[in-house]
C-alpha cells in the first residue's frame, strides 16, 4: 500500500503552478479525502481497495508526476499529516473545479436528472458541508445546468474559487478552507 503522504505527492487534480496558500489548500483536501475514503469508504471493497487513481475517487498520477510538479509536494510537506475535522471526525471534503456563484449543500449537489437547488441552505446530513456565496469560483459563461453536465457538483470546494481568492485576495489557507468547509479545524492525525 501507498503511504497516505505520498499519494498526496503524487495528487494529478492540481499541477502545482498557482499560488502557495492555493497548493496548500488542495493538497490538505485531498489528504483529508484520501484519508476519509480509506476510512470510510466501500465503493471498491469487492476489487479489494479503498481509493483508485482516477476521478473516481481522485487523481493520482504517481512518481514521475511528483518528480515533476515539486511544488505539489512541497505544499503537501508544508500541511503534513493535517486533516480537515470535524466534531472530533475526519470530515469529508468533496471539491469541484467550478460554481455558479455559490456552492451546494451535499445533498443538492448529486444532481441525477436535474440541475436546480433547494433552497434551504444548511446541510442535515454533512454540516459543513452547506451552501455558501462563491463570487470568486463562479464560471464566466457556463450557467448551473451547463456545469451540473460537466461533472461540477459545486459541493464543499471550488478549485477556482480557491485560486482567486489566494491570488487576488491573498487569502491564506486556512481563512479558504473555513470558507468552503463550515465549523471545521484541522488537526495534526500523524
Amino acid at each position: 500500500a501507498l503511504p497516505l503522504e505520498h499519494y498526496v505527492w503524487g495528487m494529478g487534480e492540481i499541477t502545482g503552478t498557482g499560488p502557495e496558500e492555493y497548493n496548500r489548500v488542495m493538497t490538505t483536501v485531498f489528504r483529508t479525502y484520501g484519508y476519509w475514503k480509506i476510512k470510510w469508504s466501500t465503493k471498491f471493497a469487492a476489487q479489494g481497495f479503498k481509493v483508485d487513481a482516477t476521478s473516481g475517487s481522485q487523481i493520482y498520477r504517481g512518481y514521475d508526476w511528483e518528480v515533476t510538479h515539486d511544488s505539489i509536494k512541497k505544499a503537501a510537506e508544508a500541511s503534513r499529516s493535517t486533516l480537515v475535522m470535524y466534531d472530533g471526525e475526519v470530515a469529508l471534503t468533496p471539491y469541484s473545479s467550478w460554481t455558479d456563484g455559490h456552492t451546494r449543500r451535499y445533498e443538492d449537489g448529486h444532481w441525477g436528472h436535474q440541475c436546480d437547488t433547494n433552497e434551504k441552505k444548511t446541510s442535515s446530513i454533512y454540516p459543513w458541508l452547506s451552501s455558501v456565496s462563491d463570487d470568486r469560483g463562479k464560471h464566466d459563461t457556463l450557467g448551473t445546468c451547463e456545469l451540473a453536465s460537466r461533472g461540477n457538483h459545486m459541493v464543499g470546494l471550488s478549485a477556482n474559487g480557491a485560486v482567486r481568492q489566494a491570488k487576488l485576495d491573498n487569502k491564506g489557507y486556512l481563512e479558504i478552507l473555513a470558507h468552503y468547509y463550515k465549523g471545521v479545524n484541522l488537526t495534526k492525525a500523524y
